[in-house]
């Protein structure tokens, strides 16, 4: 029985677990107040707080010749305390300032307004700024308004009088050694106390729009970081606009995105139109595509039907080069330069470039992603002309050709131009462009390894000065009608000199060995952000022929330059031999579909290999989203008829199983000259290649006999222009003049042909070629310009206008027969409609 007046057992116990979690609530400290904004003056000084303790505040102003904090421990006390003086700020409230400050020299004023914007944690703080009474001799004095003012940031000690002794720079933890002066560019900060928010600690974190450079250093009893504000990336006199925040925890609101600024807001279709925008994302990394997506969402005039097509477009982060450059014309911002060979540093900033397509009015918004939300802009409108080009080089399915946007035949025919370990130069390269383009060249292909093109100077990380200037590569080699080829990777940089690679261990990469480079899920993520980039920053250019996502894809690898078919491979060795090459393959379609999805101006997408064609890697070939594979075999000293070697080549490419894509082949050779170009250029166009890409030879820039192969390519296209979408006949043929045996090749169609007579003697002294006749395929009744090309000079011989006649009772066309000029070597033969227009 219960004694009278007891309690329940439960309730005992009940009352024992509230008293010990009293106790223990008592013996804990209070938790932390909360945060804290005051804008604390018509200066425009931003103060952060808990309570009555500051914990950092921020200001923008004249640069300060010595370290000095925008306010004292103590001032700031004070303002903390005079809560009725200067209220804290709401989460959502927004206060304005207007300021303005004296240019150096004392002429005109930057006006700036500073918009500060409360959060749960911080505020924004938006800065832009405009300038007054600037004559125009301050901008050719070189006077930079920017320059003249910084963001300077104090960060005072916690309660127990202690400096931060933990940092995070760019999320990234590092040693806080405040004591020695630190420059660093960064775009964000998070300076704590290990004590804790609950031991009188605190945080005090900041984040930027776009990267810049900070000056940190130790300053009463705490840390001072101050930065000039960089200028505007489209005006140099005045400081770019920018956002900062600066709060007690990161930042956790949406995104924020200024305006569309557009460079122009009409241009020829087919000619692009750059777009900028400020993007704020709470410091994350702007040139990972995981954690910022910035996209350019691009409405394109309306179809018949009434629906809108709508284009994405990656956008990218654009950061002024730092080097002495020119600015390019043809729209594009390279840099905010103050006089003439210096650059001035300015706000990064996210760009798009878009060529329209066609004519019609276009609308434009941006649409930002990333770990605190997403948001779009406002759209904005430009319209495009009618194109004044032919537009971008595009592979069309089951054609062997390549065309351009308006149709026409694309017959590349040019040189490859080794940039050897040296790093690129654009000078250098419009030199060579120039020669090229007197030769009536059209295409050049470019390998870009590390040593010459080192983009990608750290993971997510783009060096602006090599992504600058490739931007003057491709602009150079616009103006001059040439086609870039560009091989993004290069085999060699993940095999043999992969300490290089920023993929790799040696440089903090996740890679230890080449294989992981196709396997690995970090370096496929890696490469997918690299090739984002290229897409959204190159592809609007039309000097872009293609993209090789890595030449010599299979010496990346040796057991990938063994034939897993071959009996002499020893079983266990055949299937190692296998699995690499599905691995591979794997990789290559992927890397393909994710860079055609960026890629909204639909360059053609390959991969290069060194195995001998004769033995093709098929499987490689069929993968839908490449264009085609390009081979590159080594053509030893041994090989004395390069025309036979690349007729058997392209008569393999044709053969049952092979994929209908465009057979594009180049060679490379242990010694310069071993190898005759001028017969690997003429066959292969001879023998149905999609064109002719040869190596550099002698001591200028250009292939032997450039001009000729220029007309026989051009030639080609005429033929092409005339035939549609049938394909051509290949004229295979030997034949014997005065008992001397030739050797003819050439490609025909309905309406003209393209042939090549070579001498096939083999003898040392080239023999002079009479009384050689050919007999050829007819062609459709009608007029046509007949002319013998002179292989050596370019230049065109006996040019006459031919009748092909109506064909006999019963045949379709009658068969042609034709007398050869004398020649020595080679000789060319051109039969193409009268009114073709051939490359003058």
């Amino acid at each position: 029985m219960r004694p009278p007046n007891s309690l329940p057992t439960r309730h005992l116990a009940a009352a024992a677990f509230a008293l010990a979690a009293l106790l223990a609530s008592a013996a804990e400290p209070p938790a932390p107040k909360k945060p804290e904004i005051r804008v604390a003056d018509d200066a425009g000084r931003v103060l952060l707080s808990r309570g009555e303790q500051p914990i950092a505040i921020a200001q923008l102003r004249p640069v300060a010749k010595e370290p000095l904090a925008p306010l004292s421990l103590d001032e700031a006390r004070k303002l903390c305390a005079a809560r009725s003086q200067i209220a804290p700020m709401a989460s959502g409230d927004e206060a304005l300032r207007e300021l303005e400050y004296p240019l150096q020299g004392g002429e005109g004023k930057v006006k700036v307004l500073l918009r500060v914007r409360a959060g749960s944690s911080g505020a924004r703080m938006l800065v832009s700024s405009s300038l007054v009474g600037v004559a125009p001799a301050s901008v050719l004095a070189g006077r930079d308004a920017g320059a003249t003012l910084e963001m300077a940031v104090q960060v005072f000690p916690d309660a127990e009088a202690k400096p931060p002794d933990v940092l995070y720079v760019d999320g990234v933890r590092e040693p806080p050694h405040f004591e020695k002066p630190m420059q660093r560019r960064a775009r964000s900060w998070s300076l704590e106390s290990s004590a804790g928010l609950r031991a009188g600690g605190f945080r005090a974190a900041l984040a930027r729009s776009a990267s810049a450079d900070w000056l940190v250093q130790s300053s009463a009893g705490g840390v001072l970081l101050t930065s000039k504000l960089a200028a505007d990336p489209h005006d140099a006199r005045q400081p770019g606009s920018f956002v900062l925040y600066l709060g007690a925890a990161g930042d956790e609101s949406l995104p924020e995105v200024s305006p569309v600024k557009l460079d122009k807001l009409e241009t020829p279709a087919r000619d692009f139109v750059e777009g900028s925008v400020r993007v704020y994302a709470s410091g994350a990394n702007p040139f990972m595509l995981s954690e910022t997506a910035v996209v350019a969402e691009i409405a394109c005039p309306p179809k018949a039907t009434g629906e809108v097509p709508i284009k994405r477009l990656p956008c990218f982060f654009w950061e002024a080069p730092v080097v002495p450059a020119s600015v390019p014309a043809g729209g594009v911002q390279a840099m905010a330069g103050t006089e003439a060979g210096t650059t001035t540093p300015a706000e990064g900033e996210f760009r798009f470039r878009f060529a329209p397509p066609a004519e019609g009015v276009y609308g434009v918004r941006i649409a930002v992603v990333a770990a605190t939300g997403q948001v779009r802009g406002d759209a904005i409108s430009f319209a495009a002309g009618p194109p004044v080009s032919r537009g971008f080089v595009k592979a069309r399915p089951g054609e062997r050709y390549l065309r351009t946007d308006d149709g026409t035949p694309f017959v590349p025919a040019g040189v490859e131009i080794p940039l050897g370990e040296k790093r690129l130069d654009p000078e250098a390269l419009r030199t060579a462009f120039v020669a090229l383009a007197r030769e009536r060249l059209n295409a050049v292909r470019l390998s870009f390894s590390f040593a010459t093109f080192p983009l990608e100077s750290s993971v997510g990380r783009f060096d602006p000065d090599v992504a600058e200037a490739l931007d003057q590569v491709l602009l150079s080699a616009q103006a001059r009608d040439l086609h870039l080829l560009l091989a993004l990777e290069d085999s060699a940089d993940i095999s043999t000199r992969s300490a290089q690679h920023p993929y790799f261990r040696e440089r903090n990469g996740p890679l230890s060995a080449t294989p992981e480079f196709f396997r690995d899920v970090a370096a496929k993520r890696y490469f997918y952000n690299r090739l984002t980039y290229i897409a959204a920053r190159y592809s609007a250019f039309r000097s872009v022929l293609g993209w090789e996502l890595m030449s010599g894809l299979d010496r990346s690898w040796p057991i990938l330059q063994k034939t897993p078919d071959d009996p002499k491979l020893a079983p266990e060795e055949a299937d190692l031999c296998r699995r690499a090459r599905r691995d591979v393959q794997s990789w290559a379609a992927e890397m393909a579909l994710h860079l055609k999805g960026m890629d909204q101006h639909e360059h053609p997408v390959s991969v290069s290999v060194c195995l001998n064609p004769a033995k093709p890697w098929t499987d490689l070939e069929k993968l839908e989203d490449l264009s085609w594979v390009l081979y590159a075999p080594e053509i030893g000293a041994s090989v004395n008829n390069e025309s036979e070697l690349v007729h058997g080549w392209a008569a393999a490419a044709r053969q049952t199983g092979r994929a209908a894509k465009p057979l594009l082949l180049t060679f490379s050779t242990q010694k310069p000259g071993q190898v005759s170009s001028h017969n690997f250029c003429f066959s292969a166009l001879a023998s149905g290649c999609a064109g002719a890409i040869s190596l550099l030879e002698g001591k200028g820039p250009l292939l032997p006999d450039a001009p000729a192969a220029a007309v026989f390519a051009s030639a080609l296209e005429e033929i092409l222009r005339a035939q549609g979408k049938e394909p051509l006949r290949t004229i295979d043929d030997k034949a014997d003049a005065g008992g001397k045996p030739i050797r003819v090749l050439g490609q025909a169609g309905r309406c003209g042909m393209i042939i090549w007579v070579k001498d096939a003697t083999g003898t040392p002294n080239v023999p002079l070629i009479k009384n050689c006749e050919l007999k050829l395929p007819g062609l459709v009744a009608g007029k046509y310009t007949l002319a013998w090309l002179d292989t050596s000079s370019g230049q065109l011989r006996d040019v006459q206008t031919w009748t092909a006649p109506l064909p006999k009772s019963g045949l379709l066309v009658e068969p042609i027969t034709l007398k050869v000029p004398e020649f020595r070597g080679d000789i060319g033969l051109i039969l193409v409609p009268a009114d073709s227009q051939q490359r003058k």
